[in-house]
């Protein structure tokens, strides 16, 4: 059941009130009576049962019905109908003025009366209904993200979202009704010249008309956005175009990124055009998918023929090459994998194909990247210096036998001296001079043979370098070698200088330390701690006499001992209790 409306009745005349009212109840509707505009105005703005409001112009003192009604309406939307007995086209004016909703003739008969307040209601119903549709059209209209701008058949501007105020730089409603030519300005980015609106060729076309690339708009503010947009018309329910609706979007970042993303590419394929080496990609199906000038050159297939084919038709061995590919699937990339590529004109190359996989965004495996460097300059040079090492070893092993063959030389020539000579002590003294050049020859062979130049292992050399010093003298068999050697890495040059001085002091022992004896005792140890390097010579044999000084020494062994010892910047002692002991210790 519909709700009974009420009504508020202006009159201030007493007796038209209660007419009135009497009919306005036959009518169906409740009535409240205010018999002053103010009177009226407080009872519409507090009285929300208030359906329609019933004015009389003429109030009598204080405010009349016109004023009252403008009142009424700036506060709250309600139908207002004037009844007054004015017929006066000045009145009429003033009244509509104020309101649309009716003007009723006092005395004009209940069916005006009637027909006039249920037009009034529908009117109203009418507007309201109209004025909802047209908020949630502004609802939708500015919920939308992207711009949109209406415009009349002129192209002058009759509607506009948020989005487009803040791109456009222009409020609605500064906006509205200025042409949309002033309001988007549109230019092309590269020539800088403005572009002609898409609504003005909607217009023209009748069809939905968009914006080329590289357009930028330049806002009020001077901020440019790139943009792209769509301009579509609006048509009347004849099918004539009313309007045009833009539609536009900021793609600022978009364009940005594509503009990096195109460099990236660009930079890529000139790293890829410069490379040397043959680049190759291949999807997962062994096809080339991309290559390179180089990769071409060493085929002599144009890229064109190179993109789609199988990638081991250009190998000598297409079955290797395909167990390659394989195998970076298998272990993720392949490394230096030795092949061989075949030019059109039969030239082959030799290649290391090195390998890894490459993915799409979301991870999947999309195929190989293969990078095959022509190895064929580097075996050429490779087996040059091959060539080269031989040489210089056939030269260092003739160096090292003219050396030997010299040294043998001198110690033959002292040889024979000593044994012309009649003098014991130049004859002992040659013997002495000669044994130290066999020692410097073991000594340089020693060092001749190992695999390092620089550094060397000092168990491994002084170990061997005493045996066969020890082996040099007759009386070998009777004295027992101890040896306590660390291992450890020394300097070549300090080697040399150690093995003089244990050369020194192992043939002292040997030539004196046993003499009488039928057995004897030598204990050569040599320890590291804290980079100190403690060499010790030690024997059981009849020892060294206490008043002799190394560094006093006239025994010219002894003064060779004590020179070396002071050029690897070490200090060497004597002790002769229980036989002879020899301690050199020395940074290393």
């Amino acid at each position: 059941m519909q709700e009974q409306k009420t009504i508020l009745l202006v009159e201030d005349n007493p007796f038209n009130a209660q007419i009135t009212s009497d009919t306005l109840y036959r009518f169906g509707y409740n009535v409240i009576t205010a018999s002053t505009g103010e009177e009226a105005i407080n009872c519409a703005l507090t009285n929300d049962i208030v359906s329609l409001v019933l004015m009389d112009i003429d109030l009598g003192e204080g405010i009349d019905g016109k004023e009252a009604a403008g009142i009424i309406l700036k506060n709250r939307t309600v139908p207002i109908v004037f009844l007054t007995s004015h017929s006066e086209k000045e009145y009429v004016e003033k009244v509509k003025a104020i309101t649309r909703y009716g003007y009723v003739i006092k005395n004009s008969g209940d069916f005006v009366l009637k027909s006039t307040i249920e037009m009034a209601f529908e009117l109203f119903e009418a507007h309201e209904k109209t004025h909802a549709h047209e908020e949630l059209l502004s609802n939708i209209l500015h919920s939308i993200g992207d711009a949109l701008i209406t415009t009349d058949a002129n192209c002058l501007i009759t509607k506009m979202n948020r989005a487009a105020e803040s791109l456009t730089g222009w409020q609605f409603k500064d906006a509205v009704n200025k042409p949309l030519s002033s309001i988007l300005k549109i230019y092309n980015e590269k020539t800088r010249k403005e572009v002609e609106n898409p609504a003005e060729k909607a217009l023209i076309s009748g069809k939905v008309e968009r914006l080329a690339d590289h357009t930028i708009l330049r806002s009020k503010d001077g901020i440019e956005y790139h943009i792209a947009d769509s301009a579509a018309p609006l048509r009347n329910k004849e099918g004539k175009i009313s309007g045009v609706v833009i539609v536009f979007s900021d793609i600022t970042e978009k364009c940005l990124m594509e503009k990096k993303l195109f460099e990236q590419y660009s930079y890529m394929c000139s790293l890829k055009e410069a490379a040397l080496d043959p680049l190759v990609i291949i999807n997962t199906d062994g096809k080339i998918i991309d290559t390179n000038v180089a990769a071409e050159n060493i085929t002599g297939v144009s890229r064109a023929k190179l993109i789609g084919s199988d990638f081991t038709k250009y190998f000598t061995n297409p079955q290797k090459a395909r167990e390659g590919f394989l195998d970076t699937f298998k272990y993720g990339y392949v490394r230096n994998y030795p092949l061989a590529v075949q030019h059109t004109d039969g030239k082959v190359t030799d290649v290391v194909f090195n390998a890894s996989l490459y993915h799409s965004a979301n991870g999947l495996t999309e195929g190989v990247f293969v990078v095959a460097r022509d190895v064929t300059e580097l075996e050429i040079a490779s087996k040059e210096i091959k060539a080269l090492l031989e040489e210089k070893e056939l030269i260092l092993q003739e160096v090292h036998h003219r050396i030997k063959n010299n040294m043998n030389t001198v110690a033959g020539m002292m040889y024979m001296q000593a044994n012309s000579l009649k003098d014991n002590s130049a004859i002992a003294a040659l013997n002495d001079a000669q044994s130290r050049v066999l020692s410097m020859m073991l000594l340089y062979d020693k060092l001749y043979i190992s695999n390092e130049f620089k550094k060397m292992s000092a168990r491994e050399y002084l170990s061997s370098l005493v045996d066969q010093i020890i082996e040099n003298f007759p009386n070998n068999d009777i004295v027992k070698i101890v040896k306590k050697i660390d291992d450890f890495i020394i300097d070549t040059k300090k080697m040399s200088d150690l093995g003089i001085i244990i050369n020194e002091i192992l043939t002292n022992s040997m030539k004196y330390a046993f003499i009488g004896r039928t057995s004897g005792i030598i204990t050569v140890s040599a320890s590291v701690r804290d980079n100190r390097l403690t060499i010790s010579i030690a024997d059981d044999g009849n020892g060294i006499p206490a008043s002799v000084k190394i560094k006093s020494s006239s025994s010219f062994g002894l003064q060779l001992v004590n020179m070396m010892a002071r050029s690897l910047h070490g200090q060497i002692n004597i002790e002769s209790e229980n036989g002879t002991k020899f301690t050199l210790e020395f940074k290393l």
